[in-house]
């Protein structure tokens, strides 16, 4: 089990979420997967690209991929929309204890510039 921390911020906002969750590392790839609100979330970071699912209240998918304009979908009974993203920029800094994930995007047709910190430690005194 680990301890996973979600901060992220944009203009004149800021949020901090943290949870638990597991993280699986395969053949290059790091799979994240955690509860956050009741929603079943889903973060895959292969090949440089950044893949976010969560399933719930409210579904979206959206990809991130440095240097390359990308959709966060989104919907929940039968209605949906999107918006575009640009990810300026995408780290990843991982080993046995645990991972830390940054991501720099411009969100929306407004293009408002957003930061995400992913951070998931390991044996942080929780449940097995």
């Amino acid at each position: 089990m680990y301890r996973i921390n979600i901060t992220s911020n944009g203009a004149n906002w800021s949020d901090n979420k943290t949870c638990e969750g597991d993280v699986t590392f395969s053949d290059g790839a790091v799979i994240i997967n955690y509860t956050l609100d009741g929603d079943k979330c889903t973060l895959t970071v292969d090949s440089g690209k950044v893949v976010q699912n969560r399933v719930g209240a409210q579904n979206v998918n959206v990809q991130f991929e440095e240097g390359k304009k990308t959709s966060c979908i989104f919907g929940s009974g039968g209605l949906s929309g999107s918006f575009e993203i640009l990810t300026e920029k995408i780290k990843i800094v991982y080993g046995k204890g645990g991972l830390r994930l940054n991501l720099e995007y411009l969100s929306g047709s407004d293009r408002e510039r957003v930061n995400l910190t992913l951070t998931a430690f390991k044996n942080f005194g929780g449940t097995k």
